[in-house]
């Protein structure tokens, strides 16, 4: 019999993954709306594709799917984009998800059915707890522990050597340095109508939100002459 590979899911993410394991030439792909019953032969490998937007909270139907079949005894698909990076100094659970683009670093350990997202970096010796859900754009630097079941939210940076526990929810575009030590998103200079990141202080998320620094160009202000190889640097106007 030839072999499948049975998505746990028939939603937005399903979609994803299912494009991903076709493209892999794995066998046929079949989706499963959550409650339908499902005949599972021996030569059948089970992942789950259900996604889990950070502000929906810990991953709880992606990891109540998986504990359910998996008392059975049942065969886990782990499927990798083609585009992925990842390090054969890496270990890699059963059920296991990872999207375009994304790197896994060596030495890294990732759990059972973790998702891990388009783009998002996993470096070396960090440790994804099982059922975590790392969102596009993610970087994890080294030597990070996360627990299990954590919600990273797109664009969220963790610092090396942070531990977070179990059920850890990071907003997306959150700066981590320890453990109680999350960070507004980067604030923004808006200049001319374009946005580029600034780097600046920071507070913590629940008492602050991120800054906005605007910029105008008056006529007046003009530049130094700037030497071939010099860097011209041009302050604001002081007038109201």
């Amino acid at each position: 019999m030839k072999q499948r590979i049975v998505i746990l899911g028939d939603g937005a993410h399903a979609n994803v993954l299912s494009n991903t394991a076709r493209d892999n030439n794995k066998g046929d792909v079949i989706m499963v709306a959550p409650g339908r019953d499902i005949g599972v032969g021996p030569n059948d490998s089970l992942i789950v594709g259900i996604g889990v937007g950070v502000d929906c909270g810990i991953p709880v139907h992606r990891r109540k799917t998986f504990q359910e079949f998996d008392r059975h005894g049942l065969n886990w698909a782990t499927v990798v984009h083609r585009s992925a990076w990842v390090s054969d100094l890496a270990s890699i659970g059963k059920g296991v998800d990872i999207g375009a683009m994304a790197y896994i670093g060596p030495g890294a350990a990732i759990g059972n059915n973790v998702l891990i997202n388009a783009g998002a970096f996993v470096h070396h010796d960090s440790t994804i707890g099982d059922h975590t859900v790392i969102s596009p754009g993610v970087q994890i630097l080294g030597a990070v522990a996360l627990g299990n079941a954590c919600a990273i939210g797109a664009g969220a940076i963790i610092i090396q050597g942070v531990e977070l526990d179990d059920e850890s929810r990071v907003p997306a575009g959150t700066l981590v340095v320890g453990p109680d030590d999350f960070r507004k998103p980067v604030p923004i200079l808006r200049c001319e109508g374009t946005d580029y990141a600034r780097i600046g202080p920071t507070g913590r998320i629940p008492k602050h939100q991120p800054e906005t620094v605007s910029v105008r160009a008056d006529s007046h202000v003009q530049s130094p002459p700037v030497a071939p190889g010099e860097v011209s640097s041009v302050r604001p106007s002081s007038d109201p």
